[in-house]
């Protein structure tokens, strides 16, 4: 599991898309460069608010059982609804045609 850190925006930043891009960003890292390096199979985040929460569920966290404001996302479910280009952005071009990963 890789706890990931808060990620947070300045109220500026609301409607630009930053904190989609923040945690587009991290996804991709922990799913394309974590697995390989620590051997981890999901994603966590604690929410900071109810409101927050809702934000990760929105991008397809989900809640723990026992913690409403822990949400965890696999990691096998970043990497198979990758896109192509998502892949060779992160793996590389020659890395991501030999990748055990169905193209979406």
């Amino acid at each position: 599991m890789i706890l990931l850190g808060r990620l947070a925006r300045h109220d500026d930043e609301a409607l630009r898309g930053m904190g989609d891009a923040l945690l587009f960003d991290a996804r991709f890292r922990s799913a394309f460069l974590g697995t390989e390096h620590v051997g981890a199979c999901a994603i966590a985040v604690e929410a900071k608010s109810e409101r927050v929460a809702g934000w990760y569920w929105d991008r397809g966290f989900r809640r723990s059982r026992t913690d409403p404001l822990l949400l965890t996302l696999a990691l096998v479910a970043i990497r198979a609804n990758a896109s192509q280009s998502d892949r060779e952005y992160w793996l590389g071009p020659e890395i991501a045609a030999e990748a055990d990963i169905p193209a979406k």
